[in-house]
């Protein structure tokens, strides 16, 4: 039952009891940022599941922007799909993606958890934002196919992900069951169009979304479901290619019935490949098997297990096909061009147009959502000193201050500002000081924002420094 799972593990190195299922029929592995120590180490784990595997499937998230697992000590280098969707430039998000798999393919990454295709029509998604291309699906639809066509040219297989559309929600799959309300006709028309882009554009495989869309199924989530997996996907879409599970942790999917249970269900609903989460022991492992292998005694069961068996290997050998290759090369986005996407109010260009002084750079402290993980993001990636505040009452300590720290002008940064009390506390206190506050998660402007970046990546992070102290220097 092995031959269908994709799992995660804990550490550095390669457990032995998961080398002995790569040798026995394990057909691959997802790494996380627990994984990755370095850049050296990482070949060497790939290296090594590849000696107990040759045709392992190797898979990852890197998204290039905010989600990044090969960069999750120092933050991507690339900006993210909310700063390619407003360049719209498909050359620009080709080289992107481009360069994601030379990254990849340097390091025997041959599966890449991306593009995310989620139209972004809830401007309040807690986990998505700015992963998405846009709220237009036909931009969605077309950056998503240059972003996986791109990767895919260059050797590394795509996953596009979360079907059926993840962007209309309001609650994180990794902790709830969210829901979406549109109509039929919306969702195919708006949050599948994208999908419809990636089938036609070949992509390797499709990730399933741990959502609930009761124009489609009433109550049960898209990964567990065989009208929103088998009829929609598979036999109205069209899709031949392999469909992977999100990760079957998240509680959207197992929170009510256990992972071993939701393993079962998604495979009778069409899934192929089943990504188990990060950190599984070997005894999750086998409660998961064990679990499948009774559930297949069901000769309708045993069919959809041969035919996820089929997709699976037929992936593997498409990717056993690919030589490690050379660099190829690739257009990126300059600083220039992410700092000319960003949105800044009327305020912030006064303030910057006066000239002079100094800068205080304040990072907001919050936590990030669980897709994004503990990235380094912010002014703290590109300046040493920046202060880290948690509270209103710090704010006000440093506002009062008689020291360095107070003078010149306070740059406040945050992620989904608004939607916490305190930070909006902060960032009004900065505002009232003559400071500049900066979201870089939300995707619309408000009242009390004065500049969007469309990210927190590192190569962002790097362009609003640039911007902000560039322009306080020229201006």
């Amino acid at each position: 039952m092995q031959q269908i799972l994709l799992p995660g593990f804990s550490g550095a190195e390669l457990p032995s009891w998961v080398a002995a299922r790569l040798r026995s029929g394990l057909p691959g592995i997802c790494l996380y940022g627990d994984n990755i120590e370095s850049r050296e180490q990482l070949k060497a784990l790939c290296t090594a599941i590849r000696e107990a595997n040759p045709r392992a499937i190797i898979a990852i998230d890197e998204e290039g922007g905010d989600v990044t697992r090969l960069f999750y000590k120092e933050g991507s280098p690339y900006p993210g799909n909310a700063i390619l969707g407003r360049l719209d430039d498909l050359a620009l998000t080709a080289g992107v993606a481009t360069a994601v798999a030379n990254d990849l393919r340097a390091i025997g990454v041959n599966l890449n958890l991306a593009p995310v295709v989620d139209i972004n029509s809830e401007p309040k998604n807690p986990v998505i934002g700015v992963r998405s291309f846009g709220a237009d699906p036909e931009l969605v639809s077309r950056h998503g196919a240059a972003w996986s066509g791109a990767l895919q040219s260059a050797g590394v297989a795509a996953c596009a992900k979360h079907f059926p559309g993840h962007g209309d929600t309001v609650a994180d799959s990794h902790l709830d069951l969210p829901v979406v309300h549109a109509n039929a006709e919306t969702v195919r028309n708006r949050e599948m169009r994208p999908f419809l882009g990636q089938i036609e554009a070949n992509v390797a495989a499709i990730m399933t979304s741990h959502i609930v869309v009761p124009a489609l199924e009433p109550e049960v989530p898209a990964t567990l479901s065989k009208v929103i997996i088998t009829e929609v996907l598979k036999e109205e879409l069209g899709f031949t290619g392999v469909v992977i599970t999100d990760a079957l942790d998240m509680k959207g999917a197992s929170g009510e019935i256990g992972i071993p249970e939701a393993a079962v269900r998604s495979l009778a609903a069409g899934c192929d490949l089943l990504l188990t989460g990060p950190a599984q022991t070997e005894e999750d492992l086998q409660a998961i098997e064990v679990a499948l292998a009774s559930a297949v005694a069901n000769p309708i069961l045993a069919e959809r297990y041969e035919d996820a068996l089929l997709r699976i290997q037929e992936l593997a050998d498409n990717l056993a096909a690919v030589s490690s290759g050379a660099v190829i090369s690739a257009t990126l986005p300059s600083s220039q061009d992410i700092f000319g996407v960003f949105e800044v109010s009327q305020h912030a260009k006064q303030v910057l147009s006066n000239g002079g002084g100094s800068v205080t750079w304040i990072e907001l402290t919050s936590s990030a959502n669980m897709a994004i993980g503990h990235v380094p993001w912010g002014p703290a990636v590109a300046r040493d000193g920046v202060l880290h505040v948690n509270s209103s009452q710090q704010i006000a300590e440093l506002l009062s201050a008689e020291s360095a720290t107070a003078q010149g002008l306070l740059v406040a940064c945050g992620r989904n500002i608004l939607q916490s009390e305190e930070k909006r506390e902060i960032a009004d206190a900065v505002s009232k000081a003559g400071g500049i506050v900066v979201d870089m998660a939300a995707v619309t402007p408000e009242t009390g924002i004065d500049i969007l970046t469309f990210g927190a990546s590192k190569a962002v992070s790097l362009a609003l420094v640039d911007y902000v102290e560039s322009e306080l220097k020229t201006l």
